[in-house]
């Protein structure tokens, strides 16, 4: 009985760790039909993922980023958000890139990851006061 027992936790253990050690498959492939795309309250848009895997969620949010830019006062009044806007969108651009993700924007075109992170570095310096 207790090796029965033994057994079945030796088991599940190895079973346990199995799945820890080659997870989930991730996403890597992020299709506009995997983004929600829905308007708030005051008419702003929306973008929410459909699966909570990585991939899915750092598109939705860099389509927020990249939607909530184009609301920002050009003005000079809300310089630090839009640096920090377009800081968060080059980490979420980096890390697509250095994951290997392939995304599509909501018009089912591709994002290319490379162009899209040069764009984003150029908006920086040019918002840049400092140097």
């Amino acid at each position: 009985m207790n090796r029965r027992i033994a057994g079945i936790l030796i088991t599940m253990l190895l079973a346990a760790m199995t799945l820890l050690n080659s997870g989930c498959a991730e996403q890597a492939s992020v299709t506009s039909s995997d983004i929600i795309v829905s308007k708030g309250p005051d008419g702003e848009t929306i973008y929410v993922p459909r699966t909570e895997d990585p991939a899915t969620s750092a598109l939705a949010q860099y389509l927020q980023l990249v939607a909530d830019f184009k609301g920002i006062s050009k003005d000079g009044y809300f310089l630090d958000t839009q640096l920090a806007n377009l800081h968060s969108q080059q980490v979420l651009l980096s890390r697509a890139q250095a994951m290997g993700w392939k995304w599509q924007d909501i018009d089912s075109g591709n994002i290319d990851l490379s162009t899209s992170i040069e764009q984003v570095k150029a908006k920086i310096k040019t918002l840049d006061v400092n140097g």
